[in-house]
């Protein structure tokens, strides 16, 4: 597979696609675990050439002279280089041209800090266009661990060419397109109140001495591109550059959809005077720049000489830590050198929610602290730990959501416990009627508060006793001296509380909630459902005779307020990092009915001798199953009208799988780079037995823990958790989905949705040639399972032995 750089052109567009960091025809997110494959064929942004391989002609800032285009791409000494194994190095790379005469002058390679990953590509400039055309010719195809590489020309694209690409004729209206997710929807999601870490600065933008600067490429090597910025401000006094930022996925669409970093000058002036002279002005990588005064949403760069002290050749690794952790202590009123530890630092982070994301917090954290510092987060005994209160009328959709939060909870390590009141109250009342809910009935009134505190009195226990974290709450609260109780209790116990209020006055929306009630709640168990439908339409009569919202009376306690499916979010007081990423999760929850097809690729030549990982075409029958998979899809119920989107990895064997029920059903296919196979590093390309073989050790250590064992190089289940959280965010907020991605990660996937352990689910079998669907509801998930009948070898293998890969029974028919 080859990944493509582009540079990103800030300027009006309208999407073809929807669907956060994922690729829309060119467009897309870029992270390292966020990254797209693209249809065109690669170009070339690197960072701009230097005196070792290019012009060095002098520049002034009010007119420049430099050639925007490298020396050695105009000569056609410069290569693409692609399909690399992403933990492949510089002296990986060296390989792949010795002992064939070849001089290299620069290998341009992009290494994750933080992943020690590559983009999957680089440049090389060789010296001499006759041995790159001929580099073109002898090398391209040759295997690097287990990869076939490509080798191009690196060519710049021009911005011309940006922004003038041809868009896909079957794109379709984006779904943020409509009222509930529209870009300015998603904006007002985030509606903060009264909250401790507010930009409350005065900041007069005319009188900043920070530009914004826009229209950078996505990928670039730091110090290259701290070396390009200061030389296109050449004659500035810059006190700080920022980090490249990466858009992040709620801002798709949005004015914040690209790629840009801040600068600091020495004076407001100086400021001024480059924004008037530079802005629009062609950029080192062959696009315009932008220039603006940056807005008051976005962290104080703190001034200081030593961000700059590693001089033309940009910061270092150390020094870009230490940037980022002195900007936050000054916000937090942290010194620098209280920021020790963890649970100190990610509070200062949480008050950056319009510009910080839990994943960027996490990403950041990972860099500065080690993963026992972390606490495995924020889930040590000493950490927060925090009561979230549930708060509605009934039908909202609040066991719904506590459901949800409990499994993302377990899913990302978290120890997250439900306390359900309706549980304890049918310990007293098994099959209450309504009359029982009526505020006017003092015995029915005196059984809900014993079970309410039962419940509170049983989840205290459990924090004290078992360590938990989280403990959810779940109980209508409807009235303010409920609440008031509740908050007061937890206080006193050490305990933090976060209030969820579930809201909704769509008729349509109540009315589903309703079905979805009378026959999967175990108050109306073996009831007829038109009594239980009628039954429980009076019990939230009774309920709103007292009902008390959540209003400016109760602005002293932590809150987020879902209104109408989350289609407004309001949040108050959120002051440390765990209730930040419980809000980003819940704020892309809704309630509306939906089902997701997982489906792993049809059988793949790699299946076939045993091997793991690569990038294998699918076998014969594995093309056969690819063109019954619209039949099967069909077969498993699909309502009619419905709009599925289709997803895939970015892997041939998962593309090829899906192009079929993509043309035949008209809906839209979208590649996702996080949804690409567990990377088995050294590992990759092998059979079970050669790593038997070849790693003995390893083999057997992976045995002892899957979960947590990562191949050299390569990743863990717990890796592929971490990057697959986008997509969980992706999948809560969207409707209909079909999945058609590996085994690995519908691993992960599956135990999200099912509430498997970490221990459990690297070990379940998730067969060839079979779709699964999953139905989310209030009080669990429903699953069917559709089997082609298509043969396939097994793949699964038990612990301690390798892969069956063995021919399974003719004739075995579809099954639910």
């Amino acid at each position: 597979m080859a990944d493509t750089e582009q540079a990103n052109e800030q300027q009006p567009w309208t999407p073809t696609k929807a669907a956060n960091g994922v690729r829309t025809n060119g467009r897309a997110f870029n992270s390292s675990n966020w990254r797209v494959k693209s249809d065109d064929s690669p170009s070339t942004n690197s960072p701009r050439f230097n005196s070792q391989s290019g012009s060095n002609s002098p520049r002034s800032p009010f007119n420049k002279s430099w050639q925007p285009v490298p020396q050695s791409i105009t000569e056609g000494r410069r290569l693409y280089v692609g399909n690399m194994p992403y933990t492949a190095k510089r002296e990986d790379v060296e390989t792949i041209f010795e002992g064939g005469e070849y001089s290299i002058e620069r290998i341009d390679i992009s290494i994750d800090p933080f992943t020690g990953r590559n983009p999957s590509y680089c440049f090389v400039e060789l010296a001499t266009k006759e041995q790159a055309d001929r580099a073109m010719v002898e090398l391209d195809g040759k295997d690097l661990q287990g990869r076939p590489i490509r080798i191009k020309p690196g060519v710049a694209k021009s911005a011309q060419d940006r922004s003038t690409s041809t868009r896909s004729p079957q794109s379709s209206p984006s779904r943020f397109n409509d009222n509930a997710g529209s870009p300015s929807t998603l904006v007002d999601r985030w509606q903060r109140k009264d909250t401790s870490f507010s930009n409350n600065k005065p900041n007069d933008i005319e009188n900043s001495r920070r530009l914004y600067v826009g229209g950078l490429p996505k990928i670039m090597d730091k110090q290259a591109l701290d070396a390009d910025i200061q030389s296109f401000f050449k004659g500035y006094n810059l006190e700080a550059i920022s980090k490249l930022i990466t858009p992040h996925p709620s801002k798709r669409f949005e004015p914040g959809d690209h790629y840009y970093l801040f600068v600091d000058f020495a004076t407001i002036e100086e400021a001024a005077a480059a924004q008037t002279a530079l802005d629009g002005q062609d950029g080192p990588w062959g696009g315009k720049l932008r220039l603006g005064r940056a807005r008051g949403d976005h962290p104080h760069i703190t001034s200081t000489s030593s961000i700059m002290s590693s001089g033309e050749s940009g910061r270092t690794e150390s020094a870009s830590k230490t940037f980022y952790a002195s900007q936050l202590a000054e916000e937090s009123g942290l010194e620098l050198t209280e920021v020790r530890s963890y649970h100190q630092f990610t509070p200062a982070l949480a008050g950056f929610n319009s510009w910080w994301s839990p994943f960027a917090v996490h990403r950041l954290c990972s860099a500065l602290f080690t993963r026992d510092e972390m606490g495995l987060a924020m889930a040590s005994s000493d950490d927060t730990k925090i009561c979230v209160v549930m708060v509605g009328l009934p039908a909202r959709g609040k066991s719904l959501i506590a459901g949800k939060a409990l499994r993302y909870l377990a899913w990302v390590g978290i120890s997250a416990r439900i306390f359900n009141v309706g549980t304890y109250r049918r310990k007293m009342s098994p099959h209450p009627l309504a009359n029982f809910f009526d505020p006017h009935n003092p015995e029915g009134e005196k059984m809900r508060w014993a079970a309410a505190e039962a419940a509170v009195s049983d989840m205290l226990k459990w924090f004290k006793e078992s360590n938990g974290v989280v403990g959810i709450f779940d109980a209508t609260n409807s009235t303010k001296q409920r609440r008031a109780w509740i908050h007061k209790t937890c206080i006193e116990a050490g305990i933090e509380t976060l209030f969820v209020e579930s809201s909704c006055d769509d008729e349509d929306i109540i009315m589903n909630n309703i079905l979805e009630v009378k026959t999967t709640s175990p108050d109306y168990k073996g009831q007829d459902p038109e009594i239980a439908a009628q039954d429980f339409r009076n019990r939230i009569r009774n309920y709103e005779k007292v009902y008390e919202t959540i209003d400016d009376d109760e602005k002293a306690y932590t809150y987020v307020k879902l209104i109408n499916v989350g289609s407004t979010v309001i949040i108050n007081q959120i002051k440390d990092y765990l209730s930040s990423r419980l809000v980003y999760y819940i704020q892309n929850l809704h309630i509306k009915p939906r089902s997701i097809w997982l489906s792993r690729h049809g059988e793949s030549e790699y299946n076939l001798t045993g091997k793991i990982g690569g990038d294998s075409d699918i076998s014969t029958r594995g093309e056969a199953y690819a063109r019954a998979l619209p039949g099967l899809l069909k077969q498993s119920g699909v309502p009619p009208g419905t709009k599925l989107t289709i997803w895939t990895s970015t892997l041939k064997r998962t593309i090829q799988t899906a192009r079929h029920l993509a043309a035949e059903t008209g809906y839209d296919k979208l590649e996702w780079k996080a949804l690409d196979e567990l990377d088995s590093g050294v590992c990759d390309g092998l059979t079970y037995e050669e790593i038997a073989e070849k790693y003995p050790e390893d083999f057997a250590a992976r045995d002892e823990d899957k979960y947590n064992y990562r191949y050299r190089g390569g990743e863990s289940y717990r890796d592929v958790v971490i990057r697959l959280e986008p997509i969980i965010m992706e999948l809560e907020r969207s409707e209909n989905i079909i999945i058609v991605t590996h085994q690995a990660v519908l691993r992960c996937i599956y135990s999200y949705f099912h509430n498997m352990s970490q221990e459990q689910s690297p070990w379940m079998e998730v067969p060839l040639h079979t779709l699964i669907k999953l139905t989310p509801r209030a009080y669990g998930t429903e699953e069917q399972r559709f089997k082609a009948n298509i043969p396939a070898v097994s793949t699964w293998r038990g612990k301690g032995s390798s892969a069956k890969h063995q021919e399974p029974a003719e004739g075995s028919q579809s099954s639910h």
